[in-house]
């Protein structure tokens, strides 16, 4: 097992979650940490933050106005007030709006090693009450009607789509037993990485040669101005040069085809490179970047930060 990936999985956010006081009894929020509305908790970078909503809201249920589970179905999670997609992994969204931060810290190489840094990420959970007819839920919001059901399917969808990219069919993701199926999602839940790696190996090929396509997504960061998230971009990426030759490819051979504006009059890449909270080079081969750096969704993930 690849020590970066086992080091990706055990990864953790630090999250400073404001709490909107629609969800709160009034006046209770009063005796939250700080006399503020917020809570200090940390995230697995590997995981969704829907899987997490449960708990923060058994935390608070003394001080909650509704049910738990009608709260759920009605609430969402909010960076700079644009709504966050919950279908993503939370590193990815991380990865997306924080940035400049993680490059500011790549390029820090003058810091001291003794010094210590802890960044936190600023999110929000809203909540809109069923009898609020005259609030307008926010562009974006899709609700969790069933809740952590509607998220695993999601996910599954994904693995299908990775196993499709992958191995030319979603064969091997429907090969799966209905106990290696649960076993598959309770190892995200359970942060079993033994057990998710033991299980995605029965649909990642084996070696370099068995992938017909590898599944990338490229990210733009959030968009502060236009306050909004572009749509992912997933081109097609081959292991195997269309000219046979036997160099190997690496994410420069993607960006050059799929984005030339980036590249600049000298060949250069223009801008940055993350992938898990890490800065990439034009030159990493994309085979060892997707055995190491994967999602749980099945697919490598990289935000493009443009200069």
């Amino acid at each position: 097992m690849s020590p970066v990936r086992t080091t990706v999985w055990k990864g953790e956010i630090n999250v400073q979650l404001c709490l909107e006081e629609s969800l709160l009894i009034g006046g209770e929020q009063q005796q939250l940490v700080s006399n503020q509305p917020l809570l200090n908790l940390r995230f697995p970078r590997d995981t969704f933050l829907p899987l997490y909503l449960l708990t923060i809201l058994s935390q608070l249920q003394l001080y909650l106005k509704d049910d738990i589970h009608q709260i759920i179905s009605n609430c969402w999670f909010s960076y700079n007030e644009k709504v966050l997609p919950w279908f993503l992994p939370i590193g990815v969204i991380y990865d997306m709006t924080m940035t400049q931060d993680i490059i500011s810290r790549s390029n820090d190489t003058n810091r001291s090693t003794s010094r210590s840094i802890i960044n936190v990420w600023p999110i929000k959970l809203h909540y809109k009450q069923k009898e609020e007819t005259d609030r307008k839920l926010p562009h974006g919001f899709i609700p969790l009607i069933t809740g952590e059901e509607q998220l695993e399917a999601f996910w599954m969808h994904r693995w299908k789509q990775a196993c499709f990219i992958m191995n030319g069919s979603s064969k091997l993701m429907m090969q799966l037993t209905r106990k290696e199926s649960v076993s598959f999602w309770n190892s995200i839940k359970q942060r079993d990485l033994d057990r998710f790696n033991s299980i995605s190996s029965k649909i990642i090929p084996a070696s370099e040669s068995g992938f017909r396509m590898v599944p990338i997504k490229f990210h733009l960061p959030f968009n502060i101005e236009t306050n909004k998230f572009d749509s992912p971009i997933q081109p097609v990426v081959k292991l195997i040069r269309d000219n046979n030759t036997n160099n190997p490819v690496i994410i420069y051979d993607t960006m050059i085809k799929e984005f030339p504006d980036l590249i600049d009059i000298d060949g250069n890449l223009k801008g940055s490179l993350i992938a898990q909270g890490i800065a990439i080079q034009p030159s990493d081969l994309i085979y060892e970047l997707y055995t190491s750096l994967l999602s749980i969704d099945g697919f490598l993930h990289i935000i493009i930060c443009n200069p």
